[in-house]
């Protein structure tokens, strides 16, 4: 029944600023008028299709002496029956309706919207049998004071489902591309851009209707905002979780990969909601050309709806994948992972070609390789590419046999860069440089030097002033050597002897410096004592060449340092990664204890200009299991990281290798056991710490090979599988597998 306050404040709508006018929003609602009051400032606005107008309505206020006001809305006594009362109020967001009740008359649909700060609603749809009487109190309530600070806003972007585009689609057109999505905010059922109380009369007229019956399908599902295929009573609901949400404009974003959390985006367009296009019984339709100039084939596309009184974004759309133009000859692989090379493969070496009309629209990488094959062809200098017929393989170093790769870009001045591979020729045991067209048709070959011994190890670069340089290691039964080998402007090499002596080469590692400073050197030797047990004393010498003479350092490392990988960051500070065996030693019963150089850690070292800060990335670690030694054999238990390379600045890679050896007691030497490899791929934190990332998911692998593609860090690198270390024994392993191909 009907409630009344003693004396009540009665604010006649009539006596009110009814005047006020809102231009309508490009929906193609009618103006709407306003009704306000004082102190506590409500304005009242009553949608178009409302039989009762605020003309017909009364607010009335009254302090309640405790810091709140009752309130009631009621129509006045000269006003018509009605059947429909769309009625919307807003007001500073320190109010906030209690104990609201809808007093007149239920209606096929009523929604009641209360104890949002800021907002009041009431709507009643189709009263056809019980009109409403004029002079019948329509609502009551308390408003409150609530804490702003906690409080929603009045209007906010459609959030996670309630905002999220699903049908994002493109095409390439003659002058740009042109991207199309139908406009979603769930209980925006009249789609003009806001949930509101209007929203009830669209949905009041397909009551009952299925979104799968093929009778306007596409504006029922607009309807259906609950997404259970029928227009029904339940559809109010979303309508009160989403009251005011608004989209007031679309943007439009490029990504350079389908991970937003890692992928470079950028925002291209945006697009607002008057400039969209409504159908009659249809979803609002949103499309926008975007530029060639903005856009490459293989970008990802997608958006976000935008919402200008809170200045949110919501979720993003489903990602459209630009397609790959078939005219280019060399194309961006697909991301994943990918198989390239079934044979029998080694020293994978990859580059990333930038995009050139006619050759590659968007930047595509290349694997130089070695393949094992018969006695025909027993190491085949190779190459793969990505086109449209997926990965192509071709035999590049003709017919001669190769031992070790690596393959570099010279820029051109017009079209796509020329590569060089320099290379190991097993039979003339020299390196040689091998210069391609754009195509990989070959050129012409230069002896780019050689030592005594055989090739071990290999690291090149090339200068932006056109330098070509290469560090090589070379080893025979009496010692190592390291060469450089430098040519400019594809002059003849000319080189010289960086180190040369009695130890064991480790790794090695050239570049240049990013700023035109001298080129760095770095490399690994030392010993490898197999007497007793195995034990390494290696030591990592960091050098300069300036005025053509090399000046070394050695830098004081834990262990004995053996692979190692000089990089820089993106300020250009340079980094170093290597690997470094740790001694061990092992207690055995009624034995003498045994010590070997049996750990394999990864270290992460940057120069500040004058010193190295050394920290450790990963430490390994062993356990001894004593369960086999009545049978004269102990189980060393491992972890441990025997490689490790820069995969791009500031992120590294190691190879782990885990499981167990059986060890002789007697002999000190293997006998069986199992090991497996993982990868585990890390990121540079606070200060200078690494830590594991689920950035990196290829299988299992060796022999990593990374460049930039399309700025990520992607990889080419050799499959390897678990080694079953009696099968090693046998000599039964082959450090061989198949050639892979991985990125974001």
């Amino acid at each position: 029944m009907p409630i009344h306050f003693p004396d009540m404040i009665r604010i006649v709508a009539l006596c009110a600023v009814t005047s006020l006018l809102l231009a309508s929003c490009s929906g193609g609602s009618a103006e709407l008028a306003s009704l306000e009051s004082a102190e506590p400032h409500i304005t009242l606005q009553t949608m178009a299709d409302s039989d009762w107008q605020l003309e017909d309505l009364q607010l009335e206020l009254q302090d309640a002496g405790d810091g709140s006001w009752f309130i009631a809305i009621r129509s006045s006594a000269i006003a018509e029956s009605a059947e429909t009362l769309l009625l919307q109020g807003r007001m500073d967001r320190v109010w906030q309706l209690v104990d609201a009740r809808q007093e007149c008359a239920q209606g096929e649909l009523n929604l009641l919207v209360s104890e949002r700060p800021g907002v009041l609603a009431l709507g009643v749809v189709g009263v056809f049998d019980k009109p409403m009487a004029g002079g019948e109190l329509l609502l009551s309530g308390r408003l409150m004071r609530v804490d702003t600070a906690t409080a929603r806003l009045t209007s906010a972007v459609p959030q996670n489902d309630s905002g999220l585009v699903s049908d994002l689609t493109g095409n390439k057109e003659d002058v740009g591309y042109l991207i199309e999505w139908g406009y979603v905010n769930r209980a925006d059922y009249d789609q003009n851009s806001e949930a509101n109380i209007a929203d009830l009369t669209p949905l009041s007229t397909r009551l009952g209707e299925s979104t799968t019956d093929g009778d306007d399908d596409e504006y029922d599902s607009v309807l259906d905002g609950d997404g259970n295929t029928e227009v029904n009573l339940a559809d109010i609901t979303p309508l009160a979780v989403n009251f005011l949400n608004s989209v007031s404009r679309y943007r439009v974003y490029r990504s350079d990969g389908p991970d937003l959390g890692t992928a470079t985006v950028e925002q291209l367009a945006e697009i607002n909601f008057a400039d969209s296009s409504l159908l009659p019984r249809s979803r609002r339709h949103f499309s926008v050309l975007l530029s060639d100039a903005n856009v490459a084939p293989g970008d990802y596309l997608f958006v976000r709806p935008w919402d200008s009184a809170s200045d949110t974004e919501g979720p993003a759309s489903n990602l459209h994948e630009l397609p790959l133009l078939s005219n280019a000859k060399y194309l961006r692989a697909p991301s994943g992972d990918d198989l390239v090379d079934d044979g029998q493969c080694i020293s994978p070496d990859l580059l990333s070609c930038e995009a050139f009309t006619d050759y590659s629209e968007a930047g595509a990488p290349f694997l130089v390789y070695i393949r094992i094959g018969d006695v025909e062809a027993p190491a085949s200098l190779m190459l793969a590419w990505y086109g449209e017929a997926g990965w192509t393989t071709q035999e590049i170093g003709g017919g001669a046999q190769y031992s070790a790769c690596q393959a570099l870009l010279q820029p051109s001045l017009e079209g796509p860069p020329t590569p060089v591979v320099l290379a190991h020729e097993v039979n003339g045991n020299r390196l040689v440089a091998r210069y391609y067209d754009a195509d990989w048709n070959f050129l012409s070959e230069k002896d780019a030097g050689s030592a005594t011994g055989a090739l071990t190890a290999l690291s090149a670069e090339l200068a932006a002033d056109g330098e070509l340089c290469a560090a090589s290691a070379w080893a025979d039964g009496a010692g190592s050597t390291v060469l450089v080998s430098s040519s400019i402007g594809g002059a003849d090499f000319t080189s010289d002897t960086a180190y040369s002596g009695t130890d064991t080469l480790g790794g090695i590692s050239f570049r240049f410096d990013p700023v035109g400073g001298d080129p760095w050197l770095v490399y690994s030797h030392g010993t490898i004592n197999t007497d007793q047990t195995l034990l390494l004393d290696f030591s990592l010498e960091v050098g300069r060449r300036s005025s053509g003479v090399w000046n070394f350092d050695t830098l004081a490392t834990e262990g004995s340092p053996l692979l190692v990988d000089l990089g820089f960051r993106a300020d250009n500070t340079p980094q170093l990664l290597f690997t470094s065996a740790r001694d061990t030693t092992i207690e055995i019963p009624t034995q003498d204890p045994v010590t070997l150089s049996l750990l394999i850690d990864v270290y992460s070292a940057e120069y500040n200009g004058s010193a190295w800060d050394i920290q450790r990335a990963f430490e390994s670690s062993f356990g001894v299991n004593f369960a086999k030694i009545l049978s004269g054999l102990l189980t060393l238990e491992l972890e441990l990281a025997p490689a490790a390379s820069w995969a791009a600045p500031d992120q590294l890679l190691y190879v782990l290798i885990t499981g167990s050896v059986d060890i002789s007691v007697a002999t000190q030497q293997p006998e069986g056991g199992d090991l497996s490899s993982a990868n585990q791929y890390m990121q540079r934190g606070a200060g200078h710490a690494y830590s594991d990332s689920a950035y990196y998911t290829g299988q299992s692998g060796r022999n990593f090979a990374w460049a930039e593609v399309l700025g990520q860090a992607a990889c080419g690198y050799v499959r390897s599988s678990d080694v079953n270390v009696d099968n090693l024994l046998a000599g039964n392993f082959s450090a061989a597998g198949e050639l892979a191909f991985w990125r974001p």
